[in-house]
């Protein structure tokens, strides 16, 4: 043997004597992505990923640093960060189903809104915003009067907070799910029961001498009403005109897309409109507004191939 190839021998056990063991291999391999048979592409090389990852955290160099052995290290350092940013990736989840939501009938959503007439102002506004824009609980618990900006007599709503349970500290005001900011359009009808419903805040606010708080589902003394305080107020109402034990608070969420789905909307406003980042959700879980649009267009063309003449 040269004296080179000795010298690139040492070199090439000097870089290795990181990488996993064989045993572990076994152990962690099933558990990695890109597997036959699995949704995605196939993973190339996954041991020598992993061996590459090992190398530069053992050794301390830096990425560019990385011996040729383990692939070149700008695709082995991108693929780190994705991995990185989405930890789930490097597990094996079982396959996914669709689910199926259970959506409220046109004559369940009319009863539950004359239901919504004998309930309190904070209740029906909160409740009739929740099937008229989409918006999550916590969003709904966040928003504040500036929040809707008058256009002529419409008015337009911009959703960018959220007000969640977090364990500990209570409840607490962030970002929206996604982190994005949102507009919604709302039409004469509501923005009129809107400005209705703001008076009757400021009167009972004056009658007690509080301030006039800028979020919109307080109470008179403009302290906060608990987010649970509308899901449990909610399952009374569902209780009390016999609606079926599964529906939520979230049902009125799943009513407000459906029924845009169902009347044609395309799916990109309804993701945006109901903020996803996308239309994969929609597609995954409200299948029943889509099969209803497949079967119009399977009877239209019918009618245009079949009944024509």
């Amino acid at each position: 043997m040269s004296g080179n190839s000795r010298l690139r021998s040492a070199m090439d056990a000097s870089y290795h004597r990181h990488d996993i063991s064989d045993q572990v291999w076994s152990l962690l391999e099933p558990h990695l992505p890109g597997q036959r048979g699995q949704w995605g592409g196939i993973a190339q090389d996954n041991r020598r990923f992993i061996n590459a990852v090992f190398w530069v955290l053992r050794t301390g160099a830096p990425w560019r640093d990385l011996p040729p052995d383990y692939g070149k290290w700008g695709s082995v350092h991108q693929r780190f960060i994705r991995w990185r940013r989405n930890p789930a990736r490097m597990i094996d989840l079982p396959g996914t189903e669709k689910r199926q939501q259970f959506i409220p009938t046109e004559e369940q959503a009319q009863q539950f809104i004359l239901a919504l007439l004998n309930e309190p102002e904070e209740y029906k506004t909160f409740y009739l915003l929740a099937i008229y824009t989409g918006c999550r609980r916590g969003e709904l618990c966040a928003l504040r009067w500036d929040d809707f900006v008058l256009d002529d007599y419409r008015s337009i709503l911009t959703v960018s907070r959220s007000r969640s349970i977090v364990a500990g500290d209570g409840v607490q005001e962030g970002p929206t799910k996604n982190g994005r900011s949102r507009t919604i359009a709302i039409d004469e009808d509501i923005t009129s029961f809107l400005q209705s419903y703001y008076y009757i805040k400021r009167r009972d606010e004056d009658s007690v001498g509080a301030e006039h708080s800028p979020y919109m589902f307080t109470d008179e003394h403009g302290t906060f009403i608990h987010p649970d305080t509308f899901t449990k107020h909610l399952r009374k109402i569902f209780k009390r005109n016999g609606f079926p034990d599964n529906f939520h608070l979230h049902t009125l969420r799943h009513l407000f897309v459906s029924t845009l789905l169902h009347h044609g909307v395309d799916k990109q406003t309804v993701a945006e409109l109901a903020g996803h980042a996308d239309t994969s959700f929609l597609e995954r879980t409200y299948c029943h507004p889509q099969m209803e649009l497949k079967n119009q267009a399977a009877q239209v063309m019918t009618n245009a191939l079949l009944h024509s003449a």
